[in-house]
């Protein structure tokens, strides 16, 4: 793949996440006007922080990677584009929680700031 071809691909791909987050948007924020609503209710109900909310979902299509990885196989109706898609979504969704908890930059964190795993 050249690198036109692959930047083709990249903006595609990209493209694709952001349509697919957009379709899902309303049923995971259950209406509200916090894209972050779905992992904060949940976190909150179980006492867990939000992040590791994100993770746990996104670590269900992690599995389903790997398992298509082992058997050449999808189990479920979606296919692996759609599996790996869903794991850009989560990487951003993960990013966006992390960022409204931390208040870090987008191109890294402030001098100084530190999760160190403690919860958000």
């Amino acid at each position: 793949m050249t690198n036109l071809e692959f930047t083709t691909f990249r903006d595609k791909i990209i493209e694709e996440c952001c349509s697919l987050s957009d379709s899902k948007s309303i049923e995971y924020t259950q209406s509200s006007n916090d894209k972050l609503a779905n992992f904060k209710n949940i976190g909150r109900r179980f006492n867990i922080d939000p992040l590791l909310v994100a993770g746990v979902y996104m670590n269900k299509h992690i599995d389903s990677v790997n398992n298509f990885i082992k058997t050449g196989e999808m189990s479920s109706g979606e296919s692996l584009h759609s599996r790996l898609s869903d794991i850009i979504n989560y990487c951003i969704l993960m990013s966006a929680i992390y960022h409204e908890h931390s208040n870090t930059e987008l191109a890294g964190e402030k001098p100084g700031s530190s999760n160190g795993g403690s919860k958000i």
